[in-house]
């Protein structure tokens, strides 16, 4: 993205950025959260009450689930008091090829290792460490050259240390109670030594991605057995672990494993933060954000905040995706506070030209049959109202809003399939229903769209 457009609203950076917040950014978690204060309680109980303990977030993607887990980290490693647990700022993530036992105690690892190191760079070369960062190459190497044969003593050449020497000997294939047996030392070695002069009694792990991972339900069986592989690291004294996921991660998954169910304190569900706590959120950002000396410009009205909420239903991350496209859109010649209207206006215009790049003028005009359709549309619906014939319906037009993710999939009732605009996509309705008030606010008559579609082609 164009820095130098936030740098003419008086911002050193992008104050919509999607990632999630996290310690140490130009957003720090610490300045720019808000909410969350029943679920932060709940938390904070778990972690004063017990020596270990297993947390399930739950919500649907681009709520804030992340955000909230980083929160919570930062704040027990960086402000309590009685009880300080560190954790490192990055998360792990879920994904299908590493979700079993060996990676995750290897991912854990590697994550604390290099936090430690990044702290206090001395401690890494004191006690167990030299053995845990031979350990992280080896299994790097072992995922690259998939040969389980070789020895670490080939590996010395890479920098293992010779305080390593003792497990030199032994296979690359090293047993699983041995790798435990290292995130028992490391855990021990983090409570036993200050980091950055913090005296630390335990250690918060944090997982991601469960959505990503559970998107096709195929994958639900390797989800199982990965929570039923890894229960007895779950167990390990003064380790909290937090996972993040879907809704159903709780219902679908961890419930189904009654030893496993037994370990987990009650998921946390989060839904959308309140219009009123967003706009405060994105007003924390640009305050954090604003370069030294200025008055930074706020982009938008607090009514555009809200409007898009309405549409996204809450969504956080796809309203700041949303808020970045239209000052990108806009461009450095139209530096202000924009209004609804005007934002619409280049919100739409931004996914109108992505369509004229993926789509023919016939397919265009289709769509926008399903755009000014206030609700999902069926394929026998439009069959009925443009007289395409099916086999075309279901290849020229649909294929191609489906490779493009243009529309998807709201529901199904028996053999009938409902068929909506994506959330990319949405705005365009809400432009739709808007062109006479937006030519009033614009002062301008629009052109048709199809016509922009056709004359882009010629």
């Amino acid at each position: 993205m164009n820095e130098s457009i936030w740098n003419k609203f008086g911002l050193r950076g992008n104050p919509y950025d999607t990632n999630p917040l996290i310690e140490g950014n130009n957003i720090n978690v610490e300045n720019a959260f808000v909410g969350r204060s029943q679920e932060i309680s709940s938390i904070n109980k778990i972690l004063s009450s017990f020596d270990e303990g297993n947390i399930c977030i739950l919500g649907k993607a681009g709520v804030g689930k992340t955000t909230l887990a980083n929160h919570v980290k930062y704040n027990w490693k960086s402000k309590r008091v009685d009880k300080v647990l560190f954790s490192a700022r990055t998360e792990l993530e879920a994904n299908i090829q590493t979700l079993n036992k060996r990676s995750f105690i290897f991912e854990i690892l590697s994550s604390l290792y290099r936090e430690i190191k990044l702290i206090e760079p001395k401690l890494a070369e004191r006690d167990v460490m030299p053995e845990i960062r031979a350990l992280i190459d080896l299994g790097r190497i072992k995922e690259m050259s998939g040969n389980l044969a070789v020895n670490l003593a080939t590996f010395v050449q890479i920098g293992i240390t010779k305080s390593a020497s003792n497990i030199l000997n032994q296979p690359l294939e090293i047993p699983d109670s041995a790798l435990v047996d290292y995130l028992r030392q490391l855990i021990d070695f983090i409570r036993s030594h200050e980091i950055g002069g913090i005296k630390y009694s335990g250690v918060i792990i944090h997982m991601n991605n469960f959505d990503v991972v559970m998107h096709d339900v195929k994958n639900y069986p390797i989800v199982l057995n990965f929570f039923n592989e890894i229960r007895d690291i779950m167990q390990i004294r003064y380790t909290y672990f937090i996972f993040l996921g879907p809704p159903d991660l709780f219902s679908e998954i961890i419930s189904k494993h009654t030893r496993v169910k037994a370990i987990f304190n009650q998921p946390l569900a989060l839904i959308p933060l309140k219009k009123t706590e967003l706009v405060d959120a994105l007003t924390y950002r640009i305050e954090a954000l604003k370069s030294q000396g200025t008055n930074p410009i706020n982009p938008f009205t607090d009514e555009v905040i809200f409007k898009l909420y309405e549409i996204y239903e809450g969504d956080t991350r796809t309203i700041l995706k949303a808020l970045s496209d239209i000052v990108i859109e806009a461009g450095e010649t139209n530096i202000g506070t924009l209004g609804y209207m005007e934002a619409l206006h280049y919100l739409a215009n931004e996914r109108l030209s992505k369509l004229r790049v993926f789509l023919t003028p016939l397919q265009f005009s289709l769509l926008e049959k399903i755009i000014e359709k206030d609700g999902p549309s069926t394929q026998h619906e439009l069959i009925a109202a443009t007289g395409i014939a099916a086999n075309n319906m279901a290849g020229y037009y649909f294929k191609e809003f489906k490779k493009h993710e243009i529309i998807k999939e709201i529901s199904k009732e028996s053999r009938t399939k409902y068929w909506d605009l994506t959330e990319h996509y949405l705005p365009l309705r809400e432009y739709y229903k808007n062109r006479k008030n937006l030519e009033t606010s614009l002062g301008t008559k629009l052109e048709s769209d199809t016509k922009l579609i056709q004359d882009s082609l010629f």
